[in-house]
């Protein structure tokens, strides 16, 4: 009897181990998603279905179609209950098995079809659908109803589990499951905490917090109170204290308010306001003069230099200049940007002083020491056959930030490369060529009209001598981009087959406009320039299969427009989140596999029973096998036998059996 047990038990043992070592190495993953929920569809027959529906980080709403839209299997033969979500999908994800949206979402809509098709008569059945409140309880909505398909609530979700009802045969039963999230906006932040003093040109740190009474996470967006109000920051945890930094470019006083935004776009109310008063300093004062100070025997044609700065960083300082014999000189120039001076020929063994008044873009000032130099004798010098040579004009140079300009646009006029040839500039007047006119060596001027206009600087030497230049400049209408174009068409086809997109963008100063269209395989189509909002129709074919990105821009033929973009999938199959099956040559088979992983197209392997084995990561190895007429993933840990090799098992049983006929056949004859 022992022997018996034993022997038994050695049979078995071998027959578990031999399957064990064909029940390799496939294993089911699951897909990442945020929340999911099953429904289970129960007749009261026996018969069963079930669908998926939940949320996803990279998933679309659709359309099109994404990885995440699983296609229902074949049905079963009749009888058969059968649950299906739609999504106004094209075939064949007009009925879908598991159906992930975009998370999140202040609310959304699945629209769920339930149908029972009896094998004979047309007897109707009485169907319940259940479901798991703890896996609902994970997504962000706070009302989850099962509805009719106009909207009547049947069952609140969080709080029942069953709904049932009685399913006529053949026809389909619409259900809508509503999903809503009550969000209350964000409590309003903290005043911003920080420097109420300091000095334009200086960067400042504030902070603040608020928090979400549903636990989202917070963005935060401050206005600076100099008209700039900041991108959106984050998002944050709630509660969390955030900093940001901030630099105002003028002295003044600044109501500093910050609001926050949860991750449904809703808003706070501005916070409270933070005073913050920022303090102009005065110009350095002016150093390190040339000749320096108490200098003796300078040339009679000297030119005069200096340093001078600021000490808030970004303030563009400018230069008085006086010059002259007295030690109270005369002012010769007025706020000139150079920082050097050329005051002519100079008599010989003269004393002459000198003093530099340094000025800031708001008003203050600092002077400096006043300095003094004298010149060499007139041994071997010329001074007096120059000082009866005939006064030279000063040569005037004009320039702009820009020669096309917009109207109310600023545009700066620059005078410094003016210069005197044997004297110094005493003045720069600036005629703007509309009646208006302006003076300095740089200056600021803003048309109010569009046209052509003839800018003329007039130079100013010492001796009252005058010269001129003209620029023109072109002040066109005011001019905004026109809108981001509207790309409209569909998203998935076959190569070789001609597809129809149309693109439609507006120009609020009704100007026509022309389209640039990229297909994403090299090749482009501009249009001629169409009346505004004119909708752009054209067609185009790829010549392989693939995922290819349309882009379109629309110009005014002043400005373009942002780049609008469309994703096309040529002879693609959606796998999962994974990426797309491609058939190159539509011969119905798939050739290859582009993974999202590496953005890359791999070979792939077709099975005898339709299976696909997949490398996802390159590395040539099977990641996964997929089954297109199922839609179902397996991820392959080993890849040592696969279903592939059928024969191994027919080996393997038949190996078992003849070890059990043999066991049988000496336990007969006695041999144990």
């Amino acid at each position: 009897m022992i022997n018996r047990i034993g022997a038994l038990v050695v049979s078995i043992f071998f027959i578990t181990n031999m399957c064990t070592c064909f029940n390799n190495s496939i294993q089911a993953k699951e897909t990442s998603i945020t929340w999911s929920c099953t429904l289970h569809v129960n007749e009261s027959g026996g018969k069963q279905d079930e669908v998926v529906f939940g949320e996803a980080p990279d998933a679309g709403d659709g359309p099109p179609p994404d990885s995440y839209d699983v296609v229902k299997p074949p049905t079963p033969i009749a009888p058969y209950v059968k649950a299906f979500f739609t999504d106004n999908l094209p075939s064949p994800y007009d009925s879908i098995w598991k159906d992930y949206r975009q998370y999140p979402s202040a609310s959304k809509i699945w629209n769920l079809t339930i149908q029972w098709m009896p094998g004979s008569g047309s007897s109707p059945t009485t169907i319940t659908v259940s479901w798991l409140t703890s896996e609902i309880d994970n997504s962000e909505y706070t009302s989850v109803n099962l509805c009719t398909d106009t909207g009547t609530i049947l069952k609140n979700m969080l709080i029942y589990t069953t709904y049932t009802f009685s399913c006529p045969a053949y026809v389909p039963q619409n259900f809508k499951i509503r999903c809503e999230n009550t969000n209350n906006p964000p409590v309003t932040p903290n005043i911003p905490s920080g420097n109420t003093t300091g000095y334009h040109g200086t960067s400042y740190t504030y902070s603040t917090s608020s928090t979400d009474p549903n636990g989202n996470d917070l963005s935060y967006q401050f206005d600076w109170g100099d008209t700039t109000i900041s991108s959106w920051l984050g998002p944050y945890q709630s509660g969390e204290l955030i900093q940001t930094s901030y630099i105002w470019d003028a002295p003044g006083t600044y109501q500093v308010t910050v609001k926050a935004r949860d991750i449904y776009g809703t808003e706070s109310n501005w916070s409270p306001a933070l005073s913050v008063e920022m303090v102009n300093r005065a110009p350095n004062q002016p150093t390190n003069p040339s000749p320096a100070q108490g200098a003796t025997e300078i040339p009679i044609t000297p030119t005069l230099r200096w340093i001078g700065s600021d000490p808030d960083n970004i303030d563009i300082v400018t230069y008085d200049i006086y010059f002259g014999t007295t030690s109270s000189p005369l002012k010769r120039v007025s706020r000139q940007s150079d920082a050097s001076f050329h005051p002519g020929t100079l008599q010989n063994q003269t004393t002459y002083y000198w003093q530099i008044i340094t000025w800031d873009d708001f008003g203050s000032s600092t002077s400096s020491p006043l300095w003094s130099f004298s010149t060499k004798d007139s041994e071997n010098d010329s001074s007096n056959q120059t000082n009866n040579e005939t006064n030279q004009p000063p040569i005037a140079n004009a320039s702009l930030s820009q020669q096309t300009g917009v109207v109310g646009t600023l545009l700066i006029l620059n005078g410094s490369r003016s210069n005197d040839p044997d004297g110094y500039l005493t003045k720069w007047l600036w005629d703007f060529g509309d009646h208006t006119n302006g003076s300095g060596e740089r200056t600021t001027h803003t048309y109010q009209n569009a046209g052509s206009y003839t800018v003329t600087l007039t130079v100013v030497d010492e001796k009252n001598a005058t010269g001129n230049d003209t620029i023109l400049v072109q002040i066109l209408p005011l001019n905004r981009p026109p809108t981001k174009p509207v790309i409209n068409g569909t998203r998935t086809g076959t190569k070789h087959k001609m597809l129809t997109y149309t693109v439609q963008s507006t120009d609020l100063e009704n100007n026509f406009l022309q389209y640039t269209i990229t297909w994403g395989d090299g090749t482009q189509n501009t249009s001629a320039f169409l009346p505004n909002r004119t909708i752009y129709s054209l067609s185009h074919s790829w010549n392989s299969p693939g995922k290819y990105m349309i882009t379109a821009t629309a110009t005014d033929n002043i400005t373009w427009s942002e780049h609008a973009s469309f994703p096309v999938f040529i002879d693609a199959h959606f796998v999962d989140t994974l990426g797309f099956l491609l058939d190159s040559n539509n011969d119905g088979v798939y050739d290859s596999f582009y993974t999202n992983v590496t953005s890359i197209a791999t070979n792939v392997q077709k099975l005898t029973n339709g299976s696909y084995l997949l490398d996802t990561d390159t590395d040539g190895k099977w990641n996964y096998l997929y089954n297109p007429s199922l839609s179902s993933l397996t991820k392959m840990d080993t890849i040592e036998t696969t279903i592939e090799n059928q024969w191994i098992f027919v080996f393997i049983i038949v190996l078992a059996i003849a070890v059990i006929m043999c066991i049988v056949y000496f336990y007969k004859k006695n041999y144990f």
